[in-house]
């Protein structure tokens, strides 16, 4: 059984636009304990989760996913399209307050600009794998 999850936030880096909704929304942090993108970023919590499930031979790793687009624009409207809950957030406000945030969430991106000009990010997935 192969899996894999996305590492810590700090070290997924397509999701600088998670904080910047957050902020600009003014949202509350969520509870503790609630299940999320992030939640089995730590390794070793994931192998006991897969353990505990009744595999046994578990192994964790890590890799590096890389996203590249050619504008901080184009970035911003690849986090829309695979972050539907960003665009839902967002969505729910009037249209100046939704063109703040993109903008925002865009600056955010240009920290990830190559020598090129393109928006590359380095995102940390965890892959597991067990015998049943």
């Amino acid at each position: 059984m192969p899996a894999t999850v996305w590492g810590v936030q700090p070290e997924v880096h397509f999701a600088a636009a998670f904080p910047v909704v957050v902020q600009e929304l003014e949202l509350p942090a969520p509870p503790r304990g609630l299940p999320g993108a992030f939640a089995l970023g730590d390794p070793d919590k994931l192998a006991a989760l897969v353990s505990g499930a009744g595999f046994h031979g578990v192994e964790t790793g890590t890799v590096s996913v890389v996203f590249e687009t050619d504008t901080p624009e184009q970035y911003t409207e690849f986090i829309r399209d695979v972050a539907p809950q960003l665009s839902t957030l967002v969505s729910r406000h009037p249209t100046d307050v939704q063109e703040r945030v993109w903008a925002k969430v865009t600056e955010a991106y240009r920290q990830f600009l190559d020598p090129k000009g393109h928006v590359r990010t380095d995102n940390q997935a965890i892959w597991v794998t067990g015998m049943k």
